[in-house]
Order: structure tokens, then C-alpha cells, then sequence
């Protein structure tokens, strides 16, 4: 009857293990060599950028469009890293582009920038 009991404890253990292992997996988004990126982590750049979109009235692009983009800058950045290429200035030109580019919907909005102007 012990070992019974031991054993169900033992499965019981194992099985909540797995299940957050399992929901844990599910929070990855993508993997880009050894760095995850988790889907909050996404959405919540994605909806930064949908939010200064709208304020803006400049269109957002689609969230595949969106998320390819934001794979290619993420691979770009991973790869730099691991061969020690994000100290050259040829890397830094093309990172501050893409900076740029992601820039693009938060900058457009010349009235909100002007009021912060005038704030400041």
C-alpha cells in the first residue's frame, strides 16, 4: 500500500512537471540559435508599434508581414553577436537602418512630436 501511494505521488510529480514544461515550450515563440523569443514578448512590440500606428493614422503593416521583419532583424542580431561582427561599422550602418525602419510609425506623427518639442 506504501509503494502504492509513493508511486501515485511519483506520477503525480511528474506529470504537473511535464505540463509546465509543456506550457513553457508553448511560450516560445521562436528560437534564432540559442536565444527565444518568447510570443508576449512579440505581441508586445507588435501592439507598441499598432498603437503609434493608430495614433498616427500611418497603416500598420500585417502581423506575418510584421513578424517576418522582426525575424529577419532578430536573425541579423544573433548572427552579429555570436561572430563579433556587431562592433563593425558596416553592422552598426545596417542595424541603425533597420532601427529606422521599425522607427518609422513612432516618428511619423509630426503633431504629437512637435507638442513633445513644445514641452520639452
Amino acid at each position: 500500500m506504501f509503494r502504492l501511494i509513493i508511486w501515485l505521488c511519483c506520477l503525480a510529480f511528474c506529470l504537473g512537471h511535464s505540463g509546465r514544461l509543456y506550457a513553457q515550450a508553448q511560450d516560445v515563440l521562436l528560437r534564432i540559435g540559442d536565444v527565444e523569443v518568447s510570443r508576449e514578448e512579440f505581441l508586445f512590440q507588435y501592439r507598441k508599434a499598432a498603437e503609434i500606428s493608430s495614433r498616427s493614422g500611418i497603416p500598420l503593416e500585417s502581423l506575418e508581414d510584421y513578424l517576418e521583419r522582426y525575424i529577419n532583424f532578430k536573425s541579423k542580431v544573433v548572427e552579429a553577436l555570436a561572430e563579433g561582427r556587431d562592433t563593425l561599422e558596416s553592422f552598426q550602418k545596417e542595424f541603425q537602418q533597420y532601427k529606422k525602419e521599425l522607427a518609422g510609425p513612432f516618428m511619423q506623427d509630426r503633431q504629437s512630436l512637435d507638442q513633445l518639442v513644445m514641452e520639452a
